[in-house]
């Protein structure tokens, strides 16, 4: 079984206050330091990041994750015990302002095999995730091959 390196992309989410901005960005920047990862390591040439999208409006990017995601270990992050998991995607999920959503784009490459997920995350709690397989399995049934 190989390493598999693992890209993350998020399309546009507005966040309901300047007290989450400040969490979310944190949270971005200690994604930056690998020793923070609760699980797994980077590559060289790792990067991660917010773009600025509007008042409020963020999308994150992030690239070179081996076997790992956008998930901190928690180390004095306020609300979380020392240690604990911490998903960058569910704080923003979490963050929203309401109504809000965003969409993820995992892209991940092992050996010869690529897999993608999309997940949705929605202000009101809801998350539903599909995979590429899943998406060629639908394709498969609908024309009964």
């Amino acid at each position: 079984m190989g390493v598999a390196v693992t890209r993350y992309y998020t399309t546009k989410f507005i966040l309901k206050s300047e007290a989450s901005v400040a969490f979310i960005e944190e949270l971005v920047e200690r994604l930056k330091d690998p020793e923070n990862l609760y699980y797994g390591y980077t590559f060289s040439g790792f990067r991660c990041g917010l773009l600025y999208r509007g008042e409020r409006a963020f999308s994150f990017w992030g690239g070179e994750f081996a076997d790992s995601s956008p998930v901190l270990k928690a180390v004095d992050i306020p609300g979380f015990d020392q240690g604990e998991e911490v998903d960058l995607f569910t704080q923003i999920q979490e963050h929203l302002a309401p109504g809000q959503f965003f969409f993820v784009e995992q892209h991940s490459v092992e050996g010869y095999a690529l897999y993608s997920h999309t997940m949705f995350y929605h202000q009101n709690g809801d998350c539903t995730c599909i995979s590429n397989s899943q998406i060629q399995n639908d394709i498969i049934q609908k024309y009964n091959l």
